[in-house]
């Protein structure tokens, strides 16, 4: 099916969804689609984020244990989307072969190019407080259906984000430097793996700079659809990898120092992170590389292959 017929069922499969809601005039704003399809939801009750999920990445009880961690969150006075329940008291419908949820609109502006110190030292802080509900309210949180996100599954043989098989295609790809770089960082990741709870636990597992909203000095994130049980380290590299930026050691510096007010981090723990950062760079490859049919993506994917090898192989050691 082609991209644009995808997005012309989806259409049709959120107004059928939307009929299972207390929701009345309603109007239909279509956002994105790369994982998710996304759309903006007006109704005279309010505005609304609906989500198809993708049929490949998640169970419903895997979007039921996202949505209880982000009610969790909310309940002890994170600012997050709300879940809302359908008629049927469901916080997830179903239409064909598609898993549908809305949550409440987020109010913020994201920050792209106006990116300054100051965000990274508020990432840095919020970063650690939501590792430290975590820490805390680990009983409280189900996590069984959740995203596991181990060395193996980043950049092994049991990748989350699919297969490397097929880059060879992609222009610039050097597979020498890839493999070199990927067995590298495995290898790091696997030797100095701690699952010890100040150290592991629930994670965003996606909080870039595109997944956060902003309310002058407040962040709001967005999008926990990787939400997962992960090394926090590999939760802190993810804003640094994401970020385009011509000072990604300093942005990782003010990040990291913030963060350890909070949490203390060793020097390993702050090597560790480079090997993490790597390891993002790594598995993007493959999440652009499964979604290869989406045309913007496969044109970003072309356009960022040069500066992911020259990455790769500034860090091999």
């Amino acid at each position: 099916m082609s991209h644009l017929s995808e997005l012309r069922r989806f259409r049709k499969i959120a107004i059928a969804a939307l009929a299972q809601y207390p929701l009345s005039n309603i109007r239909i704003d279509f956002i994105d689609y790369a994982e998710n399809a996304v759309y903006k939801i007006t109704t005279r009750e309010g505005i609304f984020l609906l989500r198809i999920h993708a049929n490949h990445s998640k169970t419903a009880e895997a979007i039921g244990q996202e949505l209880q961690y982000i009610i969790l969150l909310r309940e002890d006075g994170f600012d997050l989307q709300k879940p809302l329940k359908s008629l049927n008291g469901e916080y997830i419908v179903h239409i064909d072969d598609k898993m549908i949820s809305v949550l409440s609109w987020q109010i913020g502006t994201k920050k792209f190019k106006s990116i300054t110190d100051r965000h990274f030292e508020l990432l840095g802080s919020y970063m650690a407080k939501i590792h430290s509900f975590s820490i805390k309210n680990k009983r409280k949180i189900v996590t069984s259906q959740r995203e596991y996100w181990m060395p193996d599954n980043l950049v092994g043989s049991r990748t989350i984000f699919g297969s490397f098989a097929g880059l060879e295609n992609i222009q610039g790809f050097d597979k020498p430097v890839f493999e070199a770089a990927r067995l590298q960082t495995l290898s790091r990741l696997q030797k100095h793996y701690d699952e010890s709870p100040e150290k592991f636990g629930m994670i965003h597992a996606d909080l870039h700079f595109n997944n956060i909203l902003w309310q002058g000095e407040n962040l709001l994130p967005i999008d926990f659809d990787d939400c997962g049980i992960g090394s926090y380290l590999h939760d802190l590299s993810i804003p640094i990898v994401t970020t385009n930026s011509q000072k990604p050691k300093q942005n990782r510096d003010i990040l990291l120092n913030t963060y350890g007010k909070t949490h203390s981090l060793t020097q390993a723990d702050i090597d560790l992170i480079d090997d993490y950062i790597l390891s993002r760079h790594i598995s993007n490859q493959a999440w652009l590389l499964m979604r290869s049919n989406h045309p913007k993506i496969k044109k970003y994917h072309i356009q960022t292959m040069e500066g992911t090898m020259k990455v790769l192989k500034a860090g091999l050691k």
